[in-house]
């Protein structure tokens, strides 16, 4: 094998014939790859950068590993992916560079076999389950760089030992001065692909549909639609509350692990009488209500224990679940006027899904407090008050009878106000509806953003080298922990517990909330049932929580900048 250190005079010659001549790929330019039709989840092992250089002085033929092989010697380098579609194996990069009148072949390929399948030296004793080839002859001035991908499907649970064999040649033609002439060289990387046996989550579906008034045929804006796999206990629930939900004895192939005990999916729906529901894959019972009309299961079905059951599917949306609800018989008072107005957050402008609410203040005795109004969802305290949902612009309109009221609003993400500027409803002012004036149109409301109390904790990011050429790229899904120490640094046997983790985003960053105070933090690369046995690569540049570097950190700030840089072979669970 040649060593790099005679690859850089041609490398040199290469790099300056491609900056100085915007066509760099001569008369034999390389067809354009196409975009690649990946699968769903792929996982790759980096092996090395194969070069080949080709000049009138002379050939280099050389592998440049992605990891020295003194840095593996103790350890065999594990891809540890999820069962399910998908593929596994090893990837690497060829550049190849041909000088000014050079003339000559380029090749590279990348084997994937199985361990028992190569020898010690990496001579093939079988054929390789997986491969990537790439050869070309042309005439200098010319560069090609190509990615190689030796990629096989690994669905089962179970140890796969494989080896990858990397493969690089360069040679010239022999003309009527010189003999034929070539180089090449090769490494082969042993390694494990571990499919773990652990059933993947089921994506969600969804059911949507409408709810309208059976009598006037319009929309019902505001109704309560909710979806269960267990019965109510109450064949006749009140109003628009959700009844408490017990198994249903009749439909044993309900789907029970799919909702907690605790209550139902539901959504409450928008101005046009539109709901959405996502939920887990499975059957359920789906029933509609609104303050004012009796409850209805689908199809129109007065009792649950005979309500067809919706199908819901991973990934797909069961539409056109609808509701024609029958106003209850009992008498309504008379809608004899409307209280209108405009929500907005501060700096914010209109909101638009705000919740507004009119409470019937219950005495004129001023020491009597009106009732709090409810948050969102069936709640029987919500029969006391009329409810509305903004508009685009923030404007809502609410009918209510004669009498005295206490209004308030809220929104996801800002603190609840009642009219006017009062944040509590002792202090709101009361907005009175009569027959001599019928209408309130300037219940405005500005609400404030909630803020959120100060948090400390640490915050950093993930990088993994690639290769020396490369710049390091982000880590998503990396495992980090937060330890602290349980014994004096002096002391010869140092012991820590995990006191928080957290994992990367798509862009490798983390922030991880923890009580002020001094930790170490670490990135998880090869996790052990006990995390604490886990092999951590520890802040800054350790394997040792020893000769780890601490953190501080103090009331209400995050200690940023607590970043990694992982060795370029490495993997994380």
């Amino acid at each position: 094998m040649i060593r790099l250190t005679r690859c850089i005079p041609f490398l040199l010659i290469a790099f300056v014939l491609l900056a100085a001549s915007p066509v760099a790929y001569g008369d034999n330019p390389p067809a354009p790859s196409p975009a690649p039709v990946e699968p769903e989840r792929v996982a790759c092992l980096p092996t090395g950068l194969a070069l080949a250089v080709i000049s009138q002085d002379g050939l280099v033929a050389d592998i440049l590993p992605a990891l020295r092989p003194d840095a593996v010697a103790d350890r065999t380098e594990r891809i540890i992916v999820l069962p399910g579609p998908g593929k596994a194996g090893a990837c690497a990069e060829f550049r190849g560079y041909w000088g000014p009148g050079a003339y000559g072949t380029a090749a590279v390929e990348l084997l994937l076999f199985a361990r028992q399948a190569t020898d010690d030296a990496g001579n093939a004793l079988g054929n390789p389950i997986a491969g990537d080839r790439f050869k070309d002859e042309r005439r200098g001035p010319s560069s090609h760089e190509q990615p190689l991908r030796a990629l096989a499907p690994f669905e089962k649970p179970g140890l796969y030992p494989l080896v990858a064999v990397l493969k690089v040649r360069a040679q010239r033609p022999a003309t009527t001065s010189t003999q034929p002439e070539a180089q090449e060289d090769a490494i082969r990387v042993p390694f494990v692909v571990q499919v773990l046996d652990q059933p993947q989550p089921q994506p969600r579906g969804a059911i949507e549909g409408f709810v309208y008034n059976a009598q006037t045929g319009q929309p019902l804006g505001g109704a309560v639609v909710w979806a269960a796999n267990k019965l109510p206990v109450s064949v006749s629930p009140p109003r628009d509350r959700a009844p408490i939900l017990e198994p249903r004895p009749d439909a044993q192939d309900l789907d029970q692990a799919t909702l907690p005990v605790e209550g139902a999916f539901r959504a409450v729906t928008d101005e046009k009488g539109r709901y959405r529901i996502e939920l887990p894959p499975g059957r359920y019972i789906v029933a509609a209500a609104a303050r004012g009309f009796a409850v209805q299961y689908y199809q129109g079905k007065d009792d649950p224990r005979n309500a067809d059951l919706v199908p819901v599917t991973p990934r797909q949306t069961t539409g056109d679940i609808n509701f024609k609800l029958r106003p209850l018989e009992e008498p309504q008072p008379p809608f004899t006027g409307v209280i209108r107005g405009q929500v907005v957050g501060q700096g914010a402008g209109p909101l638009a899904g705000a919740r507004v609410a009119a409470q019937p203040v219950r005495s004129t005795d001023p020491g009597v407090k009106p009732l709090e109004v409810a948050d969102d969802g069936p709640d029987p305290s919500l029969a006391t008050a009329y409810t509305a949902v903004t508009d685009r612009e923030g404007r809502y309109e609410i009918r209510v009878p004669a009498g005295k009221y206490v209004v308030m609003a809220k929104a996801e993400g800002y603190d609840p106000q009642w009219f006017k500027n009062a944040d509590s409803a002792d202090k709101a002012t009361v907005v009175a509806i009569t027959p001599e004036q019928p209408e309130a149109n300037n219940v405005h409301f500005e609400l404030k953003r909630t803020i959120a109390p100060p948090v400390s904790g640490v915050a950093g990011k993930v990088l993994r080298l690639t290769s020396a050429a490369n710049a390091p790229q982000p880590v998503p899904g990396a495992l980090v922990v937060v330890a602290r120490r349980l014994t004096d640094p002096s002391s010869a046997v140092v012991k820590f517990e995990i006191v928080a983790k957290g994992q990367t985003d798509r862009q490798g960053l983390y922030s991880i909330p923890v009580k002020p105070g001094e930790y170490v933090v670490g990135v998880v690369l090869a996790r052990a049932e006990n995390l604490r046995e886990s092999r951590i690569f520890w802040f800054k540049g350790t394997f040792k929580v020893e000769e780890a570097t601490p953190v501080t950190v103090v009331e209400g700030a995050i200690t940023g900048d607590i970043d990694f840089e992982l060795p370029a072979m490495t993997t994380v669970p």
